[in-house]
């Protein structure tokens, strides 16, 4: 079935609230918002959520952002995501690919994506083509123990909202790749905005906190309603003596 997504999101709603920290072993995820998101579903498997989103923005780029949710009992990582562009009369105009933001996705979690095709204003609807993943976890791959503090959002003048904050390591290791990932929503829970940005002090040492930034791009004369950040990094697993 084509959906289509290219209308416009007009609502605005003021971010007025109290911040919930949502603890995870993998990846640490606040939301700021006047209450707490729903839970994403309870169907079993990995696959897409119906809250996604399409438009079309100032750069002549067709944008689509959706959640894709985990409700499996493996941990999947790189969860890859096909997507088919169509005009008006279903003729196919694009195709592509992306990757969630999260890269290993804990079972009960979800991460945002965002993929952008040229479009000259032909396209008008958009498919889920596949969705494709690897189970488990890379050797190299742990659960970092990051915390998300002091964070706020305000909104830019090109169709976007920075989303700053401070990271912190609280494990007795460093952590490497530390990364925030950004996702908007709109009042009714339609996600209409996904970035992810590294932190400025990328590998992040034991016991210390660096900054992040994340221009996270939205609807043009659109707002926010509420937004949330999870962090995700790596840490060296020790060896076990042979």
């Amino acid at each position: 079935m084509l959906t289509t997504r290219a209308t416009t999101i007009a609502a605005v709603v003021a971010i007025s609230c109290a911040f919930n920290i949502i603890d995870a072993p993998s990846a640490v995820s606040a939301t700021k918002d006047m209450h707490r998101l729903p839970p994403a579903t309870s169907l079993p498997g990995v696959y897409i959520l119906d809250n996604h989103s399409g438009y079309q923005n100032h750069n002549s780029y067709f944008t689509v952002v959706g959640e894709v949710a985990n409700n499996s009992p493996d941990i999947v990582r790189y969860v890859q995501i096909s997507v088919d562009f169509y005009d008006k009369n279903g003729i196919l105009q694009e195709t592509g690919f992306t990757f969630t933001k999260i890269d290993n996705m804990l079972p009960g979690t979800r991460s945002c994506f965002s993929i952008s095709v040229p479009d000259t204003g032909s396209i008008v609807q958009y498919q889920f083509a596949s969705v494709s993943y690897h189970k488990g976890v890379r050797e190299n791959s742990a659960s970092p123990a990051l915390s998300l503090e002091r964070f706020s959002s305000s909104a830019n003048a090109n169709d976007s909202q920075k989303i700053t904050g401070i990271i912190h390591n609280n494990s007795r290791k460093m952590v490497r790749y530390v990364n925030a990932v950004a996702s908007i929503y709109a009042p009714d829970n339609t996600i209409i905005g996904c970035s992810r940005s590294f932190a400025d002090n990328t590998h992040l040492p034991a016991q210390q906190s660096a900054s992040f930034a994340i221009d996270a791009f939205i609807p043009p004369n659109t707002s926010m309603a509420k937004y949330e950040v999870q962090l995700e990094g790596k840490t060296r697993q020790d060896r076990k003596s042979k």
